[in-house]
Order: structure tokens, then sequence, then C-alpha cells
């Protein structure tokens, strides 16, 4: 669908003033909820810190797990995603401001979230309730950046590390940091590096959401082992197996999807756990 299409609909909506919106672009309304005293932009290099709500046209929260209606944000005043992004109000804005925006769901779910609307969303006006939390200059929001870093790097080891103790997993790490266990021993060759694996892989976040489960398309999945594509705590726990050999293999973040993750099925810093049954190897040659 075209941007212009997203817009006519819209424009119907901008001249709607009796309920307290003003149009601030076509296609994007506002509302102030309230006024805040904080920190302004002062030369327009500074960052604003958002949180941001999605709710229904009605102004009613979503119950639903397709997506988490609540999302915090950090953004410079720049050329715009899109052609009512509401991040064109924030201009004049200060911390502690809260508004509404109104506007159609499909290019706020693509650009935030990485994902279309939601089926029963699409064509309908969502309320966007934004609260400007700060007001930082670039100094601070690469400082804030370095320290978000250093603690999401803290909390994904004292998970990982706090799962192997609650759930009584003391092997040793293997390679660089995976953890494996043997399920049922294989008795065939051993894999190596470079060699083709067919394996059956079911992958899960720590807290037992499920990512990828080769059994359930009732295929293996073909691996090369190095292959520059795979993971690299996979790639170490497969060197350490033989054919035939089934085995549940706990990988640290970095050696899983690192520090980016895999949106949305995957966030960053993301510790994973796998069944990993292998069933057969050969050569590449």
């Amino acid at each position: 669908m075209s941007r212009l299409m997203y817009l006519v609909p819209l424009a119907l909506l901008a001249g709607c003033g009796n309920d307290g919106y003003q149009a601030v672009v076509p296609g994007l309304d506002m509302k102030k909820l309230e006024t805040g005293t904080g920190k302004g932009m002062q030369n327009g290099s500074e960052y604003f810190y958002l949180s941001a709500h999605v709710k229904d046209e009605r102004d009613r929260p979503f119950d639903q797990t397709v997506f988490d209606p609540h999302f915090f944000y950090i953004t410079q005043i720049k050329e715009p995603a899109y052609s009512y992004d509401f991040t064109q109000a924030l201009p004049g804005l200060r911390s502690g401001d809260s508004l509404s925006f109104r506007m159609l769901p499909d290019s706020l779910f693509l650009f935030y979230y990485g994902i279309p609307a939601p089926d029963g969303l699409r064509g309908k006006p969502i309320h966007l309730h934004v609260k400007i939390n700060g007001v930082m200059s670039e100094e601070d929001y690469y400082a804030k950046l370095e320290r978000a870093k250093e603690e999401s790097k803290t909390n994904a080891f004292t998970e990982f590390e706090n799962y192997l103790r609650e759930h009584h997993i003391t092997e040793a790490p293997i390679g660089t940091g995976a953890v494996k266990v043997t399920l049922t021993p294989g008795s065939g060759p051993e894999a190596f590096y470079g060699d083709i694996v067919s394996i059956h892989l079911v992958q899960n976040l720590l807290n037992g959401k499920e990512i990828e489960n080769s059994r359930k398309g009732g295929s293996p999945f073909e691996y090369e082992i190095g292959g520059g594509y795979g993971l690299k705590g996979l790639d170490e726990a497969l060197m350490k197996m033989k054919k035939g050999e089934k085995a549940m293999v706990y990988l640290p973040y970095f050696l899983a999807f690192g520090t980016a993750g895999q949106p949305p099925a995957v966030p960053p810093y993301a510790n994973l756990m796998m069944e990993v049954e292998l069933l057969d190897i050969r050569k590449p040659y």
C-alpha cells in the first residue's frame, strides 16, 4: 500500500478538533495531556528519551501477545521515518510533557516493531501515548548507552549462571562457554569443523519461549559446522558430538545471537538453550 493511501483516510481526522486533538501534519493528530516543567531542547543535537504506549481508538489498552504495547525510544530530531511519524511533534517539547497521538498503525508497527500491523488493527486509527522522560546531551546519551551495554551484559551472565545453578546443571563448559549435557550417547563418528551435518534442532530462550523447531516441520536441518552463518556455540557443541547423539546445549548470548539478537523472536543479549540430535555427518567434498 502506498504512503498516499495511508494518508487519505487520516486526512479526515485532521479537521476534528472538538475532542482536543490538533493536526501536526496530514495523518497525525496530537493532544497535550500533561505539561512538563523539565529541560527542553537547547541546540538541536540533544536526544529525547521517550516511553510510549499503544492504545486503541477508544483509548483502551490492548490485551494480546502479538506485540508489546509499551516501548521505550531514544531519538534525535531528524528526518522522520515516515510521513506521519510522531517524532515530528518533538520540537518545542520538554521533559515531563505527556501527549496522545492519533494515527493509523501500519507504518508505526513496521518501523518501531519490525512487523506488519496485526490484522485487527489495520485501517483503524490508534492512539499512541507518549511521555517525554528526559532530554539528554550527546555526551550523556553515549554515556547512557555504555552503561546500558554493561548492565545488559551483567544481566545476561547472571541469568545464564542462575539458570544452570537452579536446574542443577554442573557439566563444565566446552570451548568458549557453551555447556553440553548428553541425553543419549552416540556410537558413530565424531563431527568436525567443515562437516555438513543433518540435525534436529529445538531452540528456546531460557524462559521457555520457542524460537524454532525442526521436529514440527518433520525434516531435519542441514548445517555446515563453522560455515559462518550458524551459531558459534552450536558449532562448538557439534564438534563434541558423535553421530546418533542427542544433547541439550546451553549458549550464553555471545555464542548465540550476540548483542543485537534477532528481533522480534530473539531479543538482544539473549541466552539460549537447544535440544540437538546429530543424525548424520558428511564431508563437503
